[in-house]
């Protein structure tokens, strides 16, 4: 079931513009974790899209400020990460690269008990990354140096919109991830690892309707079927 707790739109779009974030504890997020723990984090069936989608790009709050930052909607990742990551390393997304600003935004939901540090200054900064440890986990890993971090325990759960570019390190708790980006960038990344599915399409073309591309492959050859 969706949260209706809401929150500042405007506030949590210059958050991420002024800062690379936007954090709230909520219990509703931790519930919606939960909720998916109980489905064994089914997250790319079609019915745990569709869970996924109502608690975050399709909840009004969190839509207005995705749109407003990035233009078109469009979902290319699905992700959970735990503290199993190594704690004496910084993860990020994406590296920060000149001439090229924010262009993905993390919704990611948090299970209860969860303690998270973002390095807030990184989303301007590029690093070097280990590439052993990024290749083991899919994430750009590097090594911790002098970076101050802000830390954000959330004890109920809760929810962070972060630029994609911002560096993290997990203490405790599972987030899950889902990564919203712009038409240009998403040129350059594969289609979700989604298996197809008559009610795959269904789930896609909701969310069509409502103003997000899903970027799985039916929905793919059915936009260029529509061209």
């Amino acid at each position: 079931m969706a949260s209706h707790y809401t929150f500042s739109a405007s506030d949590a779009k210059k958050a991420i513009q002024d800062h690379g974030i936007y954090a709230i504890q909520n219990p509703a997020f931790g519930d919606c974790v939960a909720e998916l723990e109980r489905a064994n984090y089914a997250t790319k069936s079609p019915e745990g899209i569709k869970h996924l989608a109502l608690n975050s790009l399709l909840r009004e709050d969190i839509k207005t400020v995705l749109k407003e930052i990035l233009g078109e909607l469009n979902w290319g990742l699905i992700k959970i990460y735990s503290a199993i990551l190594p704690s004496d390393y910084m993860f990020r997304l994406h590296n920060a690269k000149p001439n090229k600003g924010l262009h993905t935004i993390l919704v990611l939901l948090w299970s209860p008990n969860s303690e998270v540090t973002f390095y807030t200054e990184t989303q301007n900064r590029p690093t070097k990354s280990e590439p052993d440890v990024t290749g083991r986990w899919g994430l750009l890993a590097t090594k911790l140096g002098k970076d101050k971090g802000a830390k954000i325990k959330m004890m109920q759960g809760g929810l962070v919109l972060v630029d994609s570019r911002v560096g993290f390190t997990i203490s405790s708790g599972i987030s899950v991830w889902v990564g919203c980006t712009t038409e240009t960038e998403l040129q350059h990344w594969g289609l979700l690892d989604v298996p197809h599915s008559d009610e795959l399409k269904r789930v896609g073309l909701w969310l069509k309707e409502n103003g997000i591309h899903l970027n799985v492959a039916c929905m793919t050859e059915a936009d260029q079927e529509m061209a």
